[in-house]
C-alpha cells in the first residue's frame, strides 16, 4: 500500500530512516508542506522504530506516483529490450507449440490472447476457461513465459497460474476496479494506451496499479485513433520519448496494433527503439493468413524472428553510440 506521512528532519530518528529508506529502495518523495509518500508492506515497525514518521491527512495534490522522483530507477526485474511475440488469440495447441518451437531462441516471452475482448460481440472471444487449461499442460512439458491479458478481476487468480506478465487491453485502460486488482499482484503489468488517451491519463492509470501495491507498470504504445483511415490507428512515435522523459517506467511499443498492415510492423517497430523503446511487442503466427483474430497485420514466425534480431542489433548499435 501507499502510505502518507509528515517527516520531522530534525527528529533524532530521521537520518536512520532514510538511510534506511535509501538501503531498501524503496520510493519517496518529500515536498515541503506536503506529505511523504512511501511504497511499503509494512510501517508498524518502522513507525515503533522511529517516532519522527506521523500519520498526515490526505492532500489533494500529492506528488506523481509515476514521475522519476517518486520511482527514480526502472521497477520491473526484467531484461530489457524486452522481446514479446506470439499470436493474438490461443488457437490450439499445435499453434503454440509451433509458435514457441520458432521463437523461443530469440525471445522466452511468448503473447498468446486466452481471454479476447473483441468490438464486435460476434466475433471470436478466446478459448477462455479452455485455454486455461491447454496453457497448463503445454508448460508441463515446455518452457516459456506466457504474456496475455486479463480483462475482469476474477480471471486473476487462475491466469497468475499460468503467465509471467499481465496485460491491460487499450480497452481496459479506464477499468478502475481492474486495475486495483492487479495492483495487488506481483507480476509485471504491461498497460496499453486506450484509444484516445492522453499522456496524463495514461499515466494516471498506471498510478491505480502503482498506488494499489504493484509498481511494475510496462507502459504499451500501440496507436491512437486519428482522422486517417489508411491505417488501423495511428502510431504515436512522440509518446516514447516524450514518456520517458517524464517517468522511469518502461515504455514498449506494439506496432501491430498501431499500424494493422504486415508490411508496416517491422519499420515502424525499428523507429520506436530508434526513439528509446524498451521493448516490442509483436503479433506473429505460424499461418498468418488463417489467423482468426487480426490477420492482416500479424507476422510469419521468421520474420518475427528477423524483427527481434534486427532490433536487438539496433538497441546494441545505439548503445555503442551513446557511451
Amino acid at each position: 500500500m501507499i502510505y502518507d506521512f509528515l517527516l520531522d528532519p530534525t527528529h533524532h530518528g530521521f537520518k536512520t530512516w532514510f538511510k534506511n529508506t535509501k538501503k531498501n529502495n524503496r520510493p519517496c518523495i518529500n515536498h515541503i508542506n506536503m506529505p511523504t509518500r512511501m511504497l511499503l508492506e509494512s510501517i508498524n515497525s518502522i513507525d515503533h522504530q522511529h517516532p519522527c514518521i506521523k500519520h498526515f491527512e490526505k492532500k489533494p495534490n500529492w506528488p506523481c506516483l509515476t514521475s522519476k522522483d517518486f520511482m527514480p530507477k526502472n521497477p520491473c526485474e526484467l531484461s530489457f529490450p524486452l522481446m514479446i511475440g506470439g499470436p493474438c488469440s490461443l488457437e490450439s495447441k499445435q499453434q503454440l507449440t509451433q509458435t514457441i518451437h520458432q521463437l523461443y531462441p530469440i525471445t522466452k516471452y511468448i503473447r498468446a490472447g486466452i481471454y479476447k475482448p473483441r468490438t464486435n460481440a460476434h466475433q471470436f472471444q478466446g478459448l477462455g476457461p479452455a485455454g486455461v487449461e491447454l496453457i497448463h499442460d503445454l508448460k508441463q512439458t515446455h518452457h516459456f513465459q506466457l504474456v496475455s491479458e486479463i480483462t475482469c478481476p476474477s480471471q486473476i487468480e487462475g491466469m497468475s497460474k499460468i503467465c509471467s506478465i499481465f496485460q491491460v487491453g487499450t480497452r481496459n485502460m479506464s477499468n478502475t476496479a481492474l486495475l486495483k486488482a492487479l495492483g495487488q499482484t506481483d507480476l509485471p503489468i504491461i498497460l496499453k494506451r486506450s484509444l484516445s488517451g492522453t499522456y496524463e491519463e495514461w499515466l494516471q492509470s498506471a498510478e491505480y496499479i502503482i498506488k494499489a501495491g504493484n509498481p511494475q507498470v510496462i507502459l504499451c504504445e500501440r496507436g491512437i485513433r486519428t482522422f486517417e483511415p489508411a491505417t488501423r490507428n495511428t502510431f504515436d512515435i512522440n509518446a516514447i520519448p516524450y514518456l520517458k522523459a517524464k517517468t522511469n517506467l518502461p515504455i514498449i511499443a506494439d506496432t501491430s496494433h498501431g499500424t494493422g498492415h504486415r508490411h508496416l510492423v517491422a519499420p515502424i517497430a525499428l523507429a520506436a527503439i530508434t526513439a528509446g523503446a524498451d521493448g516490442l511487442l509483436i503479433e506473429a503466427h505460424p499461418t498468418p493468413l488463417t489467423s482468426i483474430t487480426d490477420a492482416n497485420q500479424a507476422l510469419s514466425i521468421e520474420e518475427c524472428s528477423a524483427l527481434f534480431n534486427q532490433a536487438q542489433a539496433l538497441v546494441d548499435f545505439l548503445e555503442s553510440n551513446n557511451t
